[in-house]
């Protein structure tokens, strides 16, 4: 996966694992690969501010399809 080097704003929504696979589940979705990006040493060393990425996530790639049959 490759990194942005610039900088972007995105909204913030708060929400639990569960909702997500709730709703993926609802709709007939499977998970086929989970992601939670981590900061690169790169971006840390020139956005320290960063630092909080090493402790949580800040965000989830959730890569889902459509189930034929359940």
């Amino acid at each position: 996966m490759e990194r942005l080097e610039k900088q972007f704003k995105t909204t913030s929504f708060h929400r639990t694992l569960t909702d997500y696979f709730q709703s993926l589940y609802l709709n007939k979705l499977s998970v086929k690969r989970l992601v939670e990006p981590k900061v690169s040493r790169k971006s840390l060393e020139k956005y320290p501010y960063l630092k909080d990425g090493l402790i949580r996530p800040q965000s989830v790639i959730i890569e889902a399809v459509k189930n034929r049959k359940r």
